[in-house]
């Protein structure tokens, strides 16, 4: 998906760069954090994401709960990065009961860390 909108993304970060009123598109939590660290990496380019966590019952019948983790990449401009075909899943739950979800977060932080420091 990176390579796919990876001009969209170079846009979108100039656009936010040069913006002066964040009034304007405020879109992204903590514009002004995200372009001061925008502004701070410039030669070093990252990603963000924003997670979401949402839980919907499978059935009428039966008390099973599907539990899903995904992600939506900051960079995308708001029409790309709500698209679902632009959403990462990166975990899903199901059962009877809510997922502890300190120990359920917290496993699929560590993966994440460990794709970031090892690569796909």
């Amino acid at each position: 998906m990176l390579e796919r909108h990876f001009v969209d993304i170079a846009k979108y970060r100039e656009k936010i760069l040069h913006q002066q009123n964040d009034e304007i598109n405020n879109d992204i939590p903590f514009q002004k954090v995200y372009r001061s660290l925008l502004t701070s990496t410039i030669r070093q380019p990252f990603i963000s994401a924003i997670f979401h966590l949402d839980g919907v019952p499978l059935g009428k019948s039966n008390k099973l709960t599907l539990w899903v983790l995904s992600c939506s990449i900051l960079e995308l401009p708001p029409s790309l990065r709500n698209r679902h075909s632009n959403m990462i899943v990166l975990s899903m739950w199901v059962g009877v009961r809510q997922p502890i979800i300190k120990l359920w977060l917290r496993e699929c932080v560590q993966n994440l860390k460990t794709l970031k420091s090892s690569g796909i």
